[in-house]
C-alpha cells in the first residue's frame, strides 16, 4: 500500500464517522522542538532544533473529551561531531534531518481552558538528509557545505507517540492554542528520535 492510498483511506474513514456528527473541530498546530536521539553512541550526538506541523479533526459531543485524528509532517534534527582528529582534512560536524509523515490518533481531555492530549499513530520516515561542515582547530565551522546527501526510504510504517499539555483561549470565533508538546518517533532502521518544544495553533 502506497502512502497516498493510506492517507486517502484514513481520511475517508474519518469523514464517514465525522459526517454523522455536528460536533466537529478542525485545528492546525506548529511546534518548534529541541530534538535528539535515544541512543547517543559515544556521546558524539547533540540535540538541535526540529519542527512539526499537524492538521487534526476532532469529534465528540462532550466539551471536555474529544477523539482526534490527524495528518502531519515531523522533522527531527540531530548533530553528529567527529572530533577524533583521525580525519586528514580536519574535524567534521554532520547535521541529520530525519523527516516523517505521521498519522496520529488520540484523546483530548479538557479541564476548563487547560487540556491534555496523548496520541499514538503510524509514521513513515520518507527522507534522511545530511549536511556536513568542516571544523578548524578551534571547532569553528568553515564556510560552505563540505558534503550533502539525501536518501529516500522504502515505504515502511513505524510508530510515533505524542503528548501535549496546553491552554486554549478564544479570540472571536477562533480558538488559539498554545502548549508544550513532546514526541517519540521510532525508526529501527536508523535512529529513534524524540523532542520537546513549544506549540502554537488555532482551532475552528
Amino acid at each position: 500500500m502506497t502512502l497516498a492510498r493510506l492517507i486517502i483511506l484514513v481520511f475517508l474513514f474519518a469523514n464517514s464517522i465525522f459526517a454523522q456528527s455536528d460536533h466537529i473541530q478542525y485545528s492546525i498546530e506548529y511546534c518548534l522542538s529541541r530534538t535528539a536521539n535515544t541512543d547517543n553512541i559515544d556521546g558524539n550526538f547533540e540535540p538541535a532544533l526540529g519542527t512539526s506541523i499537524l492538521a487534526r479533526v476532532g469529534l465528540g459531543s462532550k466539551r471536555n473529551l474529544k477523539y482526534t485524528i490527524g495528518l502531519g509532517y515531523l522533522e527531527s534534527h540531530i548533530i553528529f561531531r567527529d572530533i577524533t582528529g583521525m580525519q586528514s582534512y580536519r574535524d567534521e560536524e554532520r547535521h541529520y534531518y530525519i523527516k516523517h509523515f505521521i498519522i496520529p490518533a488520540g484523546i483530548k481531555f479538557a479541564l476548563g481552558s487547560f487540556y491534555i492530549h496523548p496520541e499514538i499513530g503510524g509514521s513513515y520516515n520518507y527522507s534522511i538528509k545530511s549536511k556536513s561542515y568542516l571544523l578548524d582547530s578551534e571547532m569553528n565551522r568553515l564556510d560552505g557545505i563540505y558534503s550533502e546527501y539525501q536518501s529516500s526510504n522504502p515505504f515502511e510504517i513505524n510508530f510515533t507517540s505524542l503528548l501535549t499539555f496546553g491552554y486554549e483561549f478564544k479570540i472571536g470565533s477562533i480558538v488559539m492554542i498554545s502548549g508544550v508538546s513532546g514526541y517519540l518517533a521510532l525508526n529501527p532502521d536508523f535512529l529513534n528520535t524524540y523532542g520537546i518544544g513549544l506549540l502554537i495553533g488555532l482551532r475552528i
